[in-house]
């Protein structure tokens, strides 16, 4: 049983857009173009093929990227990835301000789209406004190459993100990808652009073998994501990527790679929310997790519209059933469970992505949760 494709639940934050690019205001920028630099992604079919720009069996990592960024593939009326990076104080004055990287729904088609937050929790630091060139530059040593073509710095006017943690759907079927130490940066560009755009963060290598590639996917669908990464050897016989190098890095002895994203981005009209918790008009909705991410337990808080027999369970990333929270008459109203982690069989659950699906009265909602150790 899958969780549903699109979680629509509540709106996560109150924010509101003003569309000049140098508003003293809230600006909302969508993501338009989105490509991954590093590590660059290999696949084995006859020989090593590099598929990050490179078709194979009809499938690219930056093809699909652009195609689930600009267009709606499954007719929900949305655009398939929406990554909305919003930003305060928007003034050549100003030092800085408030940022926040959130997934939004956001209408089809692109050329003329306007966006809300998801149910997703936003992830808010704050950024350095028209800060030193480059804003952002890739960290010595930690690149292999150079890939053609290479990771593009932000330059001044730019602006640069504080660090954080984060759920980033940056991979075929918008697969959920935990990056850690993150940062973006981008260059201020004409008519409400951001030009130059760069995300980089560290993928763990034990995040990276919990990270399960979508079934859907030729040749490697079901394996680790490490198993597509340069130098990544996930559990298993025989599961060494087929790339001659290694990528890898570290950061305090812990071993992965770092992860590089270019990416442009346009002004939206954003519809500010009526308030964090607002249930939305399906009649059932998960509100939040809190903590999330969480380690080792966290609280999920949900709403029913009705009277009626209620189910909360959780799922892996990969679909997969992991337990079951409530399974009983409910009231009408705000209720919430608490997960400490475990499975059925009363073991601890892998640090990974998490999905809680909530189940009323024909209704359904679900929401992703993040277990890290």
């Amino acid at each position: 049983m899958s969780p549903p494709r699109n979680l629509l639940a509540t709106v996560a934050v109150c924010l509101s857009l003003l569309p000049s690019a140098r508003a003293s205001a809230l600006t909302a920028y969508r993501i338009t173009d989105l490509d991954m630099r590093d590590p660059h992604v290999y696949m084995s079919f006859i020989f090593c093929v590099d598929v990050t720009d490179n078709q194979l069996a009809g499938f690219s990592v930056n093809g699909q990227l652009q195609t689930q960024i600009q267009t709606d593939g499954d007719g929900d009326g949305l655009l398939d990835i929406n990554l909305l990076i919003v930003l305060d104080d928007l003034d050549p004055n100003t030092a800085g301000g408030t940022f926040t990287l959130v997934n939004g729904l956001c209408t089809s088609p692109m050329a003329t789209t306007s966006c809300v937050p998801s149910a997703s929790v936003p992830y808010i630091t704050s950024y350095l406004d028209d800060a030193a060139s480059p804003c952002l530059d890739p960290l010595v040593g930690t690149t292999y190459g150079p890939y053609t073509p290479e990771i593009t710095s932000a330059s001044t006017p730019c602006f640069v993100s504080g660090e954080f943690s984060g759920v980033l759907p940056l991979f075929a079927g918008a697969m959920p990808v935990v990056l850690r130490h993150m940062q973006v940066a981008a260059t201020y560009g004409a008519s409400g652009s951001l030009l130059n755009g760069l995300i980089r963060g560290f993928l763990t290598e034990a995040d990276a073998n919990n990270t399960i590639l979508p079934a859907s996917l030729p040749i490697v669908g079901g394996q680790p994501f490490s198993f597509i990464l340069p130098g990544g050897d996930p559990p298993g016989a025989g599961n060494t990527n087929c790339a001659s190098h290694s990528d890898k890095d570290f950061v305090d002895g812990v071993p992965g790679w770092w992860v590089y994203y270019n990416f442009t981005a346009q002004a939206v009209p954003y519809q500010s929310a009526t308030g964090v918790d607002a249930p939305v008009a399906r009649g059932v909705a998960i509100y939040n997790a809190v903590p999330n991410p969480f380690n080792p337990s966290t609280t999920i808080r949900y709403t029913i519209d009705a009277n009626a027999f209620v189910s909360v369970s959780i799922y892996d990333a990969n679909g997969r059933f992991v337990t079951e929270l409530v399974n009983e008459q409910q009231s009408q109203g705000d209720h919430e469970v608490r997960w400490n982690g475990t499975t059925s069989t009363g073991s601890t659950a892998s640090s990974g992505v998490y999905f809680v699906r909530l189940e009323s009265d024909g209704k359904a909602d679900a929401r992703k949760i993040v277990l890290l150790k």
